[in-house]
């Protein structure tokens, strides 16, 4: 079967865009990571607030998934409730956003 080029071009808009993202990703999982859990409390309450208060956006999906991820892996070790649980929310958020996105 033959391709055409097209097909296998990205756009460069499209790869600068899923550049940023990562590079965006990666900034808040150091900052997360170096985060004493206290201060990780402290980081998930404020993005409560701006999820209660702004409107749902892809910079706060983002936020609040890595949070989410975060805290699930540092409770991984003391209940597996808690990271099924936490899992199962991160899971939910990801759909909302795919559905946001489309």
């Amino acid at each position: 079967m033959k391709q055409t080029i097209n097909e296998n071009v990205i756009p460069m808009d499209a790869w600068k865009q899923a550049l940023q993202l990562r590079r965006e990703e990666k900034s808040l999982l150091d900052y997360l990571n170096v985060l004493s859990f206290h201060d990780l409390m402290n980081e998930s309450k404020d993005v409560v607030q701006e999820l209660e208060t702004e409107p749902f956006n892809e910079d706060l999906a983002l936020k609040t998934r890595l949070l989410i991820e975060e805290i699930s892996g540092r409770m991984s070790h003391y209940s597996d409730e808690i990271t099924v649980m936490l899992n199962s929310m991160v899971s939910n958020l990801e759909e909302k956003i795919q559905r946001m996105v489309k």
